[in-house]
């Protein structure tokens, strides 16, 4: 819309992580959504194309990384084939992908996660955000734990585009103690949804000079 090129933008894509974690079947799964904005305006002289700022939130994995445990379940496993015990540490991997054309674009990434309002007292949860080389960028060191945001400022747009891929990575701790029971008294059967991601791509007036 060229009648507003001197307004910020705002983007968002959310992800609901569908993956079950506790004691239930895990599986993958997840859908994106995005919008973007492109606008073309003619004038006498010349012709003015407005730029293009994406972000899209792909499809999740995971995978068992319980400390002593070889061979762990992943996302690759069928469906309802792990079942996850006290102690058990699951590691979430979801892509995100940001698009900025246009000259002097710059944008700030902000993704948050929120662990599902049903695992209070069964898991706990901290998340960070890697490039596409696997080095840690927000925060620099550790995890954010679940319910808070971290941000990557300063990505900036070039007239030809620029491209890049995220990957935010949750790690869920399965709390509680071991109970032994026998197979004729069975505990009761519980799952819980392990949250949501949410990535934010919005404009900002600063200088360039992110990834």
């Amino acid at each position: 819309m060229p009648g507003e090129r001197g307004s910020a933008r705002r983007w968002v894509a959310r992800l609901l992580l569908s993956t079950v974690l506790v004691v239930g079947a895990i599986g993958a799964g997840g859908g994106a959504t995005y919008a973007t904005w492109s606008a073309m305006q003619t004038w006498g002289g010349g012709t003015l194309t407005a730029g293009d700022l994406q972000v899209d939130v792909g499809g999740l994995t995971w995978a068992q990384v319980t400390p002593g445990v070889t061979n762990g379940a992943t996302s690759s496993d069928a469906p309802g084939t792990f079942t996850a015990m006290p102690g058990d540490v699951v590691e979430i991997r979801v892509p995100v992908t940001t698009i900025l054309r246009g000259d002097n674009l710059v944008a700030d990434l902000t993704v948050t996660y929120l662990l599902d309002a049903g695992a209070t007292g069964l898991a706990s949860a901290g998340f960070h955000l890697e490039d596409d080389a696997g080095v840690q960028v927000a925060p620099r060191s550790g995890d954010t734990p679940a319910g808070g945001a971290v941000t990557l400022a300063g990505l900036a747009g070039t007239s030809t585009g620029v491209t890049a891929t995220w990957t935010v990575v949750v790690t869920v701790n399965v709390l509680g103690t071991y109970e032994w029971v026998t197979p004729s008294a069975p505990g009761p059967a519980a799952s819980l949804g392990v949250g949501t991601v949410t990535a934010t791509l919005e404009q900002v007036r600063d200088v360039g000079g992110g990834s």
